[in-house]
């Protein structure tokens, strides 16, 4: 638990300044780089579904289902591009994780980017809060106590940091 706080901690007090150019250089890449996933993704079934899914279980709304005029909830269109994104398995990937942090990360945090008309450099702060959060939690795993490599297993707790950064919710 004292672990979950320090990275609430350190995602909710991270002043936006101190994010190096080289770091906003590299979030450009890696949205870029999840876009063309995207687009390449965008027509499997499991794509598909997750856009069916997402109107469904969630409702229409106002945030975009990327490559798409389809709209739905904030969640709802996370599901759904990180679905599309993640589809044929090319998107980011990083090696002490073994997995892929973006098609998670990048998907919430421009969905709560849109929601509360974030700028761009804070979601570009909360997209590297979240990479941050989720990498160090995968990469801090015992190798011998791994039993799938399923990025799922760690994604989440950054695309939370990232949506919570964006949200102006404390530690």
């Amino acid at each position: 638990m004292r672990a979950v706080l320090e990275l609430g901690e350190f995602v909710s007090s991270y002043p936006a300044s101190r994010l190096p150019a080289a770091t906003r250089q590299t979030i450009s890449l890696l949205i870029l780089d999840l876009i063309g996933a995207t687009a390449a993704g965008l027509r499997s079934p499991l794509a598909d579904a997750a856009r069916n899914a997402a109107v469904e279980a969630y409702g229409e709304g106002t945030i975009s289902i990327w490559l798409t005029d389809n709209h739905s909830s904030v969640v709802g269109a996370a599901m759904a591009n990180s679905a599309a994104a993640s589809a044929l398995d090319i998107d980011d990937g990083h090696r002490g994780a073994a997995g892929h942090a973006g098609s998670g990360v990048i998907p919430a945090a421009l969905a709560v980017a849109q929601a509360v008309d974030a700028s761009v450099s804070e979601t570009m702060v909360a997209i590297a809060l979240g990479y941050e959060v989720a990498l160090r939690i995968a990469s801090s795993r015992r190798v011998e106590s791994i039993h799938t490599y399923a990025s799922g297993c760690w994604v989440g707790y950054g695309a939370a940091a990232a949506a919570c950064r964006l949200l102006g919710l404390g530690a």
